[in-house]
């Protein structure tokens, strides 16, 4: 389940698969999206691998950004903020969008061989950005396999599939492991930088905007002004979004309510409930059936 994202219409699904097992393995579709179609700040319960055909976007993360081109590839981790923005005058951009949750790779994986374990490493950096067209061709020709295959009807067309998701994850996952040097880290401006750290290693205590401003030594004007021109979105709701998706990971983890609620500094109980629901569309309660169903079925 992800966040709600807010656009003036919807981008053109071009192509989609279809190939849905339970609540979610993966979905993966092509779509076009133009200047009137930047999502708002968002996060997913699920890895997100993007890959820009055409045109060019601004792939927004709470540390950072970076200005893709055609055939930049990113690979975001579950629950991390993140955007993407359509720049204004240089008509739409194509991108690949693939979402597959962990278990699903899980499910791909050996005893021999984890294919998540590479991921949960490079991932200490929250997001990987490549500029690498050798990895982007490789990439968008099983994008391609993986499509044609869900259109075909013949006896094994699920395990052709699956198998096809496998060498992918598995030629991505040594591909971070031998080219370490063509990852791109995003441009980070310090004082933002500053602010979600700030706001990270503090989240269970009091976070208005005064003390973050003092802590930081910043006006709160400035500080304000400055987070909602590079992040699009206000402080305050910034920091309502980091508390709900750092929830996600605590109920994934099987922590209990009330522990989970002074961890991420709501006041009470039912608040945190009503704005979780207002967030996700479901209740925590709700979620945390959907996860105990995902990971014991």
């Amino acid at each position: 389940m992800s966040s709600k994202i807010t656009t003036n219409e919807k981008p053109l699904v071009l192509r989609e698969s279809n190939f849905l097992d339970g609540d979610l393995n993966y979905l993966l579709k092509l779509e076009e999206s133009n200047s009137n179609q930047d999502s708002s700040f968002h996060e997913h319960d699920f890895g997100e691998l993007c890959l820009l055909l055409s045109g060019t976007a601004t792939y927004v993360v709470e540390h950072g950004k970076c200005v893709m081109t055609p055939y930049d590839f990113v690979i975001i981790p579950s629950h991390t903020l993140h955007k993407f923005e359509a720049h204004e005058n240089k008509g739409p951009y194509r991108i690949y969008t693939l979402w597959c949750h962990s278990s699903f790779a899980k499910k791909l994986s050996s005893k021999k061989t984890d294919l998540t374990s590479e991921f949960a490493h490079s991932f200490v950096n929250r997001n990987l950005f490549f500029r690498d067209p050798e990895l982007a061709v490789n990439v968008k020709n099983y994008f391609e396999k993986i499509l044609e295959l869900e259109k075909s009807e013949g006896f094994g067309s699920d395990l052709l599939v699956e198998n096809t998701f496998r060498e992918y994850l598995i030629s991505l996952s040594r591909y971070l492991v031998e080219k370490r040097e063509n990852i791109i880290v995003p441009t980070s401006n310090k004082t933002i930088a500053g602010l979600v750290k700030y706001v990270e290693e503090h989240l269970s205590e009091d976070l208005s905007l005064p003390k973050i401003a003092n802590a930081l030594g910043l006006d709160a004007f400035y500080l304000s002004h400055l987070f909602s021109k590079e992040i699009g979105v206000t402080i305050h709701r910034y920091i309502v979004d980091k508390r709900l998706s750092q929830s996600k990971i605590m109920i994934e983890e099987n922590l209990d309510t009330k522990t989970i609620i002074q961890k991420i500094g709501f006041k009470d109980e039912s608040h945190f409930i009503q704005s979780f629901k207002k967030l996700y569309g479901i209740t925590p309660k709700k979620y945390r059936q959907m996860v105990y169903k995902r990971y014991h079925q």
